[in-house]
């Protein structure tokens, strides 16, 4: 027997749908000196940001710096810290104390790693095997690498 027009369909002609699941926001991480801040910087966060849904800076700590290039930084860390949190572009920053991305993963669980390819691209560099390990280390915990060109971080 046909249907009238304003007879509800049965069950069985009804869609399936399954339940609706928000998608879990994805956090990206990066981490840089940001001593003497520029355009270059700003660049690189404004990509970075196109990667996630949330992202999160670690501003490495004066020692780490002077360690990575043997000068102490013009901007104290507390002074980059409040830079880099004043931007729109970034929804948390942190100092990172040992200069290695991958030791705050475990507080954060961060999707996407973002990197300057400095290291990645340029053979005998200082930092090279130890820059490809981290990105190898990143991919087995599931994470992605985002390399960026060169220059646009402010990375020690």
């Amino acid at each position: 027997m046909p249907r009238t027009p304003l007879e509800p369909p049965s069950v069985l002609t009804m869609p399936v749908t399954g339940p609706t699941r928000a998608r879990r926001p994805r956090t990206g991480y990066l981490s840089g000196s940001f001593d003497r801040f520029g355009g270059a910087q700003l660049d690189g966060l404004r990509r970075a940001r196109r990667h996630c849904d949330r992202l999160v800076v670690g501003v490495l700590t004066d020692d780490v710096v002077t360690r990575r290039t043997g000068a102490t930084p013009s901007v104290p860390l507390a002074d980059r810290l409040t830079l880099v949190r004043h931007l729109d572009l970034v929804d948390d920053a942190l100092p990172q104390a040992d200069g290695d991305d991958l030791t705050a993963w475990p507080a954060l669980h961060y999707d996407v790693l973002v990197v300057d390819e400095v290291p990645l691209l340029v053979p005998g560099a200082v930092g090279t095997t130890a820059a490809l390990d981290r990105a190898l280390a990143a991919a087995a915990l599931g994470v992605q690498v985002v390399r960026l060109p060169v220059g646009h971080l402010a990375l020690a």
